[in-house]
């Protein structure tokens, strides 16, 4: 099989095998290769005008419905600078290398997911389409086994404190999921498990529903209590090292949750999306429970990507227009106002500084660096 990633016959590992978009890739490179054989360059080449142009079509798609969506919620000239700032936030190399399978999880779908799981609460029978965009996505990449568990985990919180879970619908939406996992770990017979767990809940959905509703609550409460005793009592030499991540990215994480929890201590209306970011920082995304998560939910190696769901384009988008709508109404507007543009402006130069000090400024790079097909020469040659 030719992997995706390389263009080269290399084979792919177990994880991937049970899903379409490598398949789907390898196929293709096949067919070029009868065209022009034994020749990389040329498989670079296709793939950056066929899957790559496709999901820079997708991921504008994406940008276009969060400025005409949100771009009411604040002045034009502010909302530009907003959704600048969150194109650039999500970083250089996770736009170059969108034909990547996890990188269009950033991108795109998760984004997507965002927004059709908002919108269900006002619109049941969306759940079939969240069915699909799970489906769609574990295709594409292994990472969404955990990555959409944990955005839709999100959502049935805010649903639990608002009392308006309706557990049939969340188990329907993660069927993908769970039979993803029983491929992924050569354990097919518990898809027997699964369907009888499906006839029972929707026999006994109200009284689930209202016991899950009633007392649920108080469990989910404890969870990252006991997720944190792991990580502090059995590893707690590995708190950082499972985390993995910068400081910076915690202490912002940080700083918003602690914005959120305030917002809803002074019982303010907030974006159900912000909830998921508050929820995925709390019981997956902080060093004191990484080592919980690291070991039974992801790995060391992926555990990184849970900032695709806390800094993808459309919850920075979300996080500063909420910010926005705070200053707007606190009774220090005049001189927050002007601290708040000049934070925006601020963080639009030092990431597009970044942009230009990682490319055209770096020694060497017009020469080592190939622009069409994204590679290192060097690598390319190898």
């Amino acid at each position: 099989t030719i992997n995706p990633r390389t263009g080269l016959l290399t084979g792919i590992d177990s994880v991937y095998l049970y899903q379409g978009f490598y398949q789907l890739m390898s196929f293709l490179y096949k067919i070029q290769d009868l065209i022009f054989p034994n020749n990389v360059t040329n498989i670079y080449y296709s793939y950056r005008t066929t899957v790559t142009l496709l999901m820079i079509i997708f991921s504008s798609n994406i940008l276009y419905f969060i400025r005409e969506k949100y771009k009411d919620k604040t002045n034009n000239i502010v909302f530009y600078f907003i959704q600048i700032l969150s194109i650039l936030l999500v970083g250089v190399l996770e736009w170059s290398h969108i034909y990547w399978g996890s990188f269009m999880l950033f991108q795109i779908f998760i984004p997507l997911y965002f927004i059709v799981f908002n919108e269900y609460k006002n619109n049941n029978k969306l759940k079939y389409i969240l069915f699909v965009i799970n489906l769609a996505s574990i295709s594409l990449a292994s990472s969404s086994l955990f990555l959409i568990p944990i955005v839709c985990f999100g959502f049935f919180v805010y649903d639990l404190f608002n009392k308006n879970v309706k557990i049939e619908d969340y188990y329907f939406i993660l069927i993908p999921s769970m039979i993803y996992a029983l491929f992924l770990f050569d354990k097919l017979i518990f898809i027997i498990l699964i369907i009888i767990l499906f006839i029972i809940i929707n026999l006994f959905k109200e009284k689930l529903n209202n016991i899950v509703n009633k007392y649920l609550k108080y469990v989910v409460i404890i969870l990252p209590i006991l997720f944190a005793l792991y990580g502090i009592t059995i590893k707690k030499e590995l708190l950082f090292e499972s985390y993995r991540l910068s400081i910076i990215l915690l202490l912002f994480n940080l700083i918003i949750s602690c914005f959120i929890g305030y917002l809803i201590v002074k019982k303010q209306k907030v974006n159900s999306m912000l909830i998921v970011f508050l929820t995925t920082f709390i019981f997956f995304f902080n060093p004191l429970v990484a080592p919980f998560v690291t070991r039974f939910m992801t790995s060391s190696h992926v555990y990184y990507r849970l900032f695709y769901i806390t800094k993808n384009p459309l919850i920075i988008t979300i996080i500063f227009l909420t910010i926005y709508d705070f200053v707007k109404t606190n009774k220090y507007k005049k001189y927050l106002i002007y601290i708040y543009y000049l934070l925006l402006i601020l963080l639009i130069c030092k990431y597009s500084y970044n942009l230009v000090k990682g490319t055209v400024m770096a020694n060497n790079y017009n020469i080592s660096y190939n622009y069409i097909v994204r590679e290192n020469n060097d690598s390319i040659s190898l």
